[in-house]
């Protein structure tokens, strides 16, 4: 079976309903993009697994990141 790897922008309800994005493996929610205090953080959860990211997909995922999630905040 070949791995399918996708990024969804979604709204965050914890957090104002910032946009963050959602990292899965086939289907499987395994991390997350979100900016807190103007930064970019990349959030892993936690598997009994190894996940192995593949380097490139996530190189392209994160070069949009910053840049689309900060200018998607909602003005304090």
């Amino acid at each position: 079976m070949k791995e399918e790897w996708k990024a969804d922008i979604t709204n965050d309800p914890n957090d104002d309903y910032n946009l963050v994005i959602d990292l899965k493996q086939n289907k499987n929610h395994i991390g997350r993009l979100y900016i807190h205090n103007e930064e970019l953080f990349l959030r892993l959860y936690s598997s009994s697994k190894h996940i192995d990211v593949p380097a490139k997909w996530l190189e392209n995922i994160l070069k949009g990141a910053e840049e689309e999630l900060m200018s998607c905040r909602k003005e304090d």
